[in-house]
């Protein structure tokens, strides 16, 4: 597996993560923490520059770049965004350094304050894929047939899939292989 650039930016200022964690690295009093998560406009695992500030009442966080995630539904682990964090930060930590799992201090702040709903994981990520179909097939109808329908590329309805990772990577590279010219 390989780990490539995201967008700028500047040409892309916000994301959405889900199946997120948060890693706190901690050297002395001081600390920097880094989020992982599933990219679900991108269809990969990612993570961040270290966060720069955190508001619990809409789930979203700024990072040093500037850019802001949005932290969608409960925190969980992916395989992707970890190999991602590893090849990012390394598999181990630095001497002098301590690595601190803190996930659930964010998730309690969340879920305590939050003023929008939480959104079901399928609910959110069926939303990101129509969105994405939208725009491939230029026309909401059109996308919304093929994704409640059988896709022979897929042997499955597109919709179907959405409610595991493996299955969004699979909708959003076969939505990619469309807009590229391809056919479903």
């Amino acid at each position: 597996m390989s780990v490539w650039s995201m967008p700028s930016v500047a040409s892309k200022p916000n994301a959405l993560l889900m199946q997120w964690r948060v890693y706190r690295f901690v050297l002395g009093d001081q600390h920097w923490d880094i989020l992982s998560g599933w990219d679900v406009e991108n269809a990969c695992g990612r993570c961040s520059t270290p966060v720069s500030s955190f508001k619990p009442a809409t789930a979203t966080v700024r990072t040093r770049s500037g850019r802001v995630y949005t932290l969608e539904a409960e925190p969980g682990d992916d395989d992707d965004a970890r190999y991602v964090f590893e090849s990012r930060y390394g598999r181990v930590v630095p001497e002098g350094f301590h690595l601190i799992d803190a996930t659930d201090e964010y998730w309690t702040r969340i879920a305590g304050r939050t003023k929008r709903p939480l959104l079901v994981q399928r609910s959110r990520a069926l939303h990101l894929i129509s969105l994405k179909a939208d725009i491939v097939f230029g026309d909401a109808d059109e996308a919304a047939r093929w994704l409640g329908s059988h896709c022979p590329a897929l042997a499955a309805k597109p919709a179907s899939l959405i409610g595991s990772r493996a299955g969004r990577r699979i909708v959003h590279d076969e939505l990619s292989r469309i807009a590229s010219g391809g056919s479903s």
